[in-house]
């Protein structure tokens, strides 16, 4: 139920450093947004620049999780 993410493994900056932060998350097209908080880091093997793995609870925000990928603006609060 926690509206958390894992912030890609290039962007992540080291590991712990941007855990605790917050992100502003714009579903594309929409004005449908929900913040998020960092927790942890996504694998590079798993996430690309730019990517974000979010938890069930963020993800239905925005749509079902039969969707898998999701088309999303983000920034850093």
């Amino acid at each position: 139920s926690d509206l958390i993410v894992a912030v890609n493994e290039a962007q992540m900056d080291g590991g712990k450093s941007l855990c605790g932060k917050k992100i502003l998350l714009t579903q594309k097209g929409s004005d449908v947004q929900v913040v998020v908080t960092v927790v942890d880091m996504c694998p590079g093997k798993y996430c690309n620049f730019g990517d974000l793995d979010l938890s069930q609870a963020a993800f239905k925000k925005f749509a079902g999780l039969g969707v898998g990928v999701l088309q999303l603006q983000w920034n850093f609060l």
